[in-house]
């Protein structure tokens, strides 16, 4: 059984609520320019698994942190949920109840011999959690994350759907649908306060619960204000592009 990485609970944390910076150097008029690009949470991966319908291990476990992730409870254990998830994905993969793919070439592979190496489809996601009695898919949880960049916000998902003895699901997931899917703006005294309180100590759980709002919206309101403090980058969203919905895509 492939084990998890010791930081897995780490990982899945930043891919959904994380900053990441690239520099990129180039010649203008002869003049070196070098570009500073910063991307949060999932503003970097989330197109890909939106766009081609493809994702890594570690981008199932973030959408599936997301969507299960309860910000209102304080006792659900985190590490629990991601630790179940990790565990059930590679046995999917391992049994064929997935179909690991290949990075580069999005073959299927005969085996896999580490956790985050491979790609599955979207496709094959959203029908294995179907088979575990999910109502939520993934094609909804990554066009919300996709709208909505890093500042997802008051979102809703359906979680657990009818199920039966046979086959765990008596239905194929329904088509996306949200229930209130954008909650009030922060405004600007509120996203003061919740840096100042960040600063002290407070977690971006407690405080999304209090101000009804999401963890990574915290994440993203004190990233905001560290890069202003900063100064000079600018955060960059990936563009929309347009694949055919063939193959690996699933449509």
């Amino acid at each position: 059984m492939i084990q998890p990485p010791h930081d897995l609970l780490d990982l899945v944390i930043d891919a959904i609520e994380g900053e990441e910076v690239d520099k990129q150097t180039s010649m203008v008029d002869g003049v070196e320019q070098t570009v500073e690009l910063r991307w949060f949470g999932p503003e970097k991966w989330i197109y890909r698994v939106h766009e081609r319908g493809i994702l890594s291990p570690l981008q199932f476990l973030a959408i599936v942190d997301f969507v299960l992730n309860d910000w209102y409870d304080p006792e659900q254990d985190e590490r629990l949920l991601i630790d179940g998830w990790f565990r059930v994905l590679m046995e999917a993969a391992q049994q064929r109840i997935i179909v690991p793919r290949n990075r580069h070439s999005l073959l299927p592979l005969d085996s896999i011999d580490d956790w985050n190496g491979w790609l599955l489809s979207v496709t094959d996601a959203n029908a294995f959690i179907a088979s575990l009695g999910m109502k939520w898919t993934f094609t909804e949880a990554a066009a919300h994350l996709f709208a909505e960049g890093s500042n997802p916000s008051g979102v809703q998902f359906d979680l657990i759907g009818p199920t039966s003895d046979k086959h765990g699901s008596d239905n194929e997931p329904e088509s996306p649908k949200f229930e209130n899917p954008y909650s009030p703006k922060l405004t600007a005294e509120q996203r003061a306060e919740i840096v100042r309180r960040v600063n002290d100590g407070e977690t971006h759980k407690a405080l999304a619960a209090e101000f009804g709002v999401t963890p990574q919206s915290i994440s993203k309101t004190v990233a905001r204000a560290n890069e202003r403090t900063r100064g000079g980058a600018t955060s960059h969203r990936m563009p929309i592009r347009v694949f055919s919905s063939m193959g690996v895509n699933g449509a």
